[in-house]
């Protein structure tokens, strides 16, 4: 398996350029440094202002970082709270951390009051792994959101789920003990090490949850959670439908719903459900499970039915646009699919759908409006830009046109420097384009920047294998990767591929069969079927291709391994 897996300005920027003229319409001294005239700025909001300009000029050619430093500077210089907002929200778009700190800070400075402000200074400690820092920010954020720490605890757990689990854990534990006597504290804590899977310590602090508010159900039901995550599952469902029954909070009755569904218990899940919605018909959470739950079963008609009444709530809108868009496509509507993508603009689900829309224009002869539909949104939308123009290069790396594709990647980092993904799928296109030495130094500097990346070690070692190359170096690359991620099923099909090429075919196959029952993905399946038909298992290698290229019909892989195996 591959490892790789408008608004226009001018006035703006001519209103700033006339100030800054005016600025300097005074003579100023100059100064001599390093032999070099430098004319200072008259006053602090001049520089301010020239800075805005650079940012502003950067942003139109697509410079978002350069921009977001810009911002930054005319952030800490003036005292403009909306630059200093639009400095920290351009920052954590195209992932500068640190001008996203130092403009937090700033925004704090001048509106000490801002509940958006002291979120984001607080997220961006968090991302910082300052632990200090980010509990007395939380601290100080946690009035601000409510006056009753009962109230104010749940919301500031969602600030704290975004930093990585172990520094999160940390932070909220130092503010809990200050706070021990409130249930919700308790409970915030319980959720954020429920999702870094410290199982222990969210049992801990759901139960002491429940003991200091005993009638507080969602404490109860979060028990129930930790109890089915740490493998007590009849003893947790059990407790999780004895609080449902008692209940009268329809919230409480979702999430027992839910536990079954993520239990793969789907006709309890939709039993629950039906009567949830029978009494509640615009209860968006339910409407949004029950069409995954029918989406899951194929009933592409009752999907559409509530995901449209999910639309009509006006809640989740964009989960809704996204999942009528694969109703849509998968009833091969492709143009009204892409309709229902194109509105994903501002959601965790907005990349997936507007490469979604972008393919299914290729799919309709349509490539370069494919590829402009992903710059359109790029543009408007700049925390997309590199994920969306890789994407793009990847369409034109299929569609046969390489040297577009490696453009594509080259203009990424120039608009993002050292960009991982664009780094890495560079890599793979100078691999598969035959330029092989390219490649592997690409992935040796990637590899030497972060070590312990299972992806990067991955990324190199399967690319030495596939090649037949340095085979040793390839399996202890992969082996390392699958002791740091074992699940990951690209990993495994990695070590089942370098298996094989080291000539251990019964290894091989255990490690491709657990991959390809993992991500049934036609990669995994041609070196599944090859590796078959290398232990004399000729008619399941060829049933597998087959089938696989009825999902995936011409795929080049698959393609390719029928061919050379004569099947």
């Amino acid at each position: 398996m591959n490892p790789y897996t408008n608004i226009c300005r001018c006035g703006v920027i001519a209103a700033l350029a006339l100030s800054i003229v005016g600025c300097a319409t005074t003579p100023v001294p100059t100064e001599v440094a390093d032999d070099k005239a430098v004319v200072p700025f008259q006053t602090e909001a001049g520089e301010a202002g020239y800075h805005l300009l650079l940012a502003e000029l950067a942003f139109e050619r697509g410079q978002f970082a350069e921009a977001a430093s810009e911002y930054r500077k005319a952030a800490e210089l003036g005292d403009d709270v909306e630059i200093a907002q639009r400095a920290v929200l351009l920052a954590n778009q195209v992932g500068r951390s640190d001008d996203a700190l130092a403009s937090a800070r700033r925004w704090v400075e001048l509106a000490p009051d801002s509940l958006a402000a002291r979120q984001q200074l607080a997220r961006s400690l968090l991302l910082d792994d300052d632990v200090p820092g980010a509990v007395d920010a939380l601290r100080d954020l946690l009035p601000l959101i409510h006056e009753d720490p009962q109230d104010a605890f749940p919301p500031l757990a969602l600030v704290v789920l975004e930093a990585k689990p172990e520094t999160g854990i940390r932070a909220l534990s130092r503010l809990v003990d200050e706070y021990d006597d409130v249930a919700a504290a308790h409970y915030a804590l319980s959720t954020v090490a429920l999702a870094g899977q410290s199982y222990e310590l969210a049992l801990k602090h759901a139960q002491q949850a429940e003991q200091l508010q005993p009638q507080w159900y969602q404490a109860s039901i979060l028990t129930a959670r930790t109890m089915v995550a740490m493998g007590e599952t009849e003893a947790g469902l059990e407790r999780a439908s004895e609080i449902a029954r008692i209940s009268a909070d329809p919230g409480i009755r979702l999430d027992y719903a839910l536990l079954l569904a993520n239990l793969d218990r789907e006709g309890e899940a939709r039993l629950e459900l039906d009567l949830l919605l029978g009494e509640h018909p615009r209860m968006s959470g339910a409407l949004r499970a029950a069409g995954l739950l029918e989406l899951r079963r194929g009933d592409l008609d009752a999907a559409q039915l509530h995901f449209t009444s999910l639309l009509a709530t006006g809640r989740d809108i964009f989960e809704a646009f996204f999942y009528l868009g694969s109703i849509a496509e998968e009833r091969g509507q492709f143009e009204r699919a892409i309709r229902y993508y194109s509105q994903v603009r501002d959601d965790d689900l907005a990349v997936a759908a507007q490469v979604r829309a972008a393919m299914l224009y290729d799919r309709l002869g349509q490539l370069e409006r494919g590829i402009e539909h992903l710059a359109d949104v790029a543009r408007e939308n700049p925390q997309f830009d590199a994920d969306l123009s890789i994407a793009g290069g990847e369409m034109l790396a299929r569609a046969g046109e390489p040297e577009r594709a490696l453009q594509a990647y080259d203009d990424v980092l120039v608009r993002h420097p050292g960009h991982r993904g664009a780094r890495f799928a560079r890599a793979f296109l100078l691999d598969t384009s035959g330029q092989v030495d390219l490649a592997v130094s690409e992935l040796r500097e990637l590899l030497a920047e972060t070590p312990d990346d299972p992806i990067a070690l991955n990324a190199l070692g399967y690319t030495l294998a596939n090649r037949n190359m340095r085979l040793r170096e390839a399996y202890r690359l992969i082996r390392k990767a699958y002791t740091l991620d074992p699940d990951n099923p690209a990993i495994v099909d990695s070590m089942g591929w370098v298996e094989f090429r080291r000539g251990n075919l019964q290894k091989a196959l255990e490690y491709l069969q657990e991959a390809y029952m993992a991500l049934p993905d036609p990669e995994v399946a041609a070196h599944l079927a090859e590796v078959l038909y290398a232990v004399g298992e000729t008619k399941p290698a060829q049933a597998l291709i087959e089938n696989t290229l009825t999902d995936y019909p011409g795929h080049d892989a698959l393609v390719d391994t029928a061919q050379r195996l004569g099947l």
